[in-house]
């Protein structure tokens, strides 16, 4: 099998600009963008990769660097192709491959997921709780710095207030809001819901 020089150098390339990206322990993962399993067949270096919710991503495999991926695999499923959606594979494929004996080829590689997603409620008060905690220790350090320099304002320094808190917390709770919609939106366009990909939609409203 020959395979012309590929313009990227990363496991996969996303041409839809939504930011589809594997889940990372540091950061909050939202469902719909996070790729959590890749099902590939090594002879035509074909790739179906799917998200956290089961639905199937447009994504373009590197056909060699996307081993680096697939090494990160914690479990495999044996002649097995998952995902659901306008871009999963077809019945009609599916059944070819399988009278054809070459499903056994396909490989579904299950990659690691966070504890929990951004898109859970309890995953996300607990991001907001760490962010609040943040800040009142970001707070509480800048008026000591003051209250050091200026001994005569120290009574003037800023203290965290209830105030200030609760507006952080109605700003990440808005952000959170904004956020879901937009994974609600990605997965309505897999599922072919949506006629066009959210960002375009975004672009043209």
């Amino acid at each position: 099998m020959n395979f012309n020089r590929t313009p990227f150098a990363t496991p996969f390339f996303d041409p839809t600009g939504l930011g589809f990206a594997v889940p990372k322990p540091e950061r909050m993962n939202w469902r719909a963008i996070s790729i959590v399993t890749v099902c590939f067949d090594p002879t035509e270096r074909e790739a179906v990769f799917v998200n956290a919710d089961g639905y199937a991503v447009p994504l373009e495999p590197h056909p060699y660097e996307i081993k680096r991926l697939l090494e990160l695999a914690v479990s495999r499923e044996y002649g097995r192709v998952c995902g659901s959606g306008q871009f999963a594979m077809k019945p009609a494929r599916l059944g070819v491959l399988q009278n054809q004996g070459q499903l056994k080829r396909w490989i579904a590689y299950h990659l690691e997921q966070p504890a929990r997603y951004a898109n859970d409620l309890a995953g996300w008060a607990a991001y907001v709780e760490t962010d609040l905690l943040e800040e009142r220790r970001a707070i509480e350090a800048a008026a000591q710095a003051l209250a050091t320099l200026r001994r005569p304002l120290a009574a003037q320094t800023p203290r965290p207030t209830a105030d200030a808190l609760e507006r952080r917390r109605a700003d990440l709770m808005a952000e959170y809001r904004r956020r879901k919609a937009e994974n609600d939106a990605v997965n309505a366009w897999l599922r072919g819901d949506a006629s066009t990909p959210p960002l375009l939609q975004a672009l043209a409203s």
